[in-house]
Parts: structure tokens; sequence; C-alpha cells
């Protein structure tokens, strides 16, 4: 459990959440403009493969990149 308290501490589930829908957008209006120009396969499939395999890393680094506790807050002022 303490495990997952650092995680959500560190916001990397929600930084996890926008890498995903980003990378869904990608691939949809890539699909889309694929389609519409009748371009090649590949260049997407690449494309797919390479966010899938970099969301570990993102998630990674969103780890790394943000300590514990100090999450973003307002300054009052």
């Amino acid at each position: 459990m303490k495990f997952l308290g650092e995680v959500k501490d560190r916001g990397v589930v929600s930084f996890g959440t926008v890498y995903l829908g980003a990378s869904w957008l990608v691939v949809v209006v890539g699909r889309t403009l694929f389609d519409v120009f009748d371009l090649p396969r590949l260049p997407l499939q690449l494309v797919t493969v390479l966010l899938l395999m970099g969301f570990p890393l993102a998630l990674a680094a969103a780890w790394y990149y943000r300590p514990a506790g100090r999450s973003r807050r307002r300054c009052r002022r």
C-alpha cells in the first residue's frame, strides 16, 4: 500500500492518463489523415509502436522528476 500511495503522491497516474489520452489522439488523427490521403500504413504503425514503448519510460520519468510531497500548489498572496 505504501507504493500505491507514492504513485498517487507523485502524480504518476495522472501523467499516465494524459500520456495515454494524447497518444490516442495522435493515433486517431493520424489514422484519419492516412485514410484521407491514401498513405501507406507502415509509418502510422511505427508511431503506434513507439508510443506504446514510450509509455513505461514516460511513467518512469514522471516518477523520477516529481519528488514525493512536492505537488504543485497555488501560492497565496
